[in-house]
């Protein structure tokens, strides 16, 4: 069986990691500048899934 000194720490430490633990999860995080891409493709002729639909040019977003 543990010492009391030894429960005593072992305790002490373990609560003091729950609560280091715990602040780090609740920092506030840095907000972020929020970002749009938008692209298209222009493509020789457009093809699904192996199925050639036109010989023509076709724009894929």
């Amino acid at each position: 069986m543990l010492s009391r000194a030894l429960r005593h720490t072992a305790l002490s430490f373990s609560l003091l990691s729950l609560v280091m633990l715990a602040l780090t999860t609740v920092a506030p995080q840095p907000a972020s500048a929020q970002e749009v891409n938008v692209s298209a493709d222009l493509m020789s002729r457009y093809v699904w899934r192996g199925t050639d639909f036109g010989n023509a040019a076709a724009i894929q977003p």
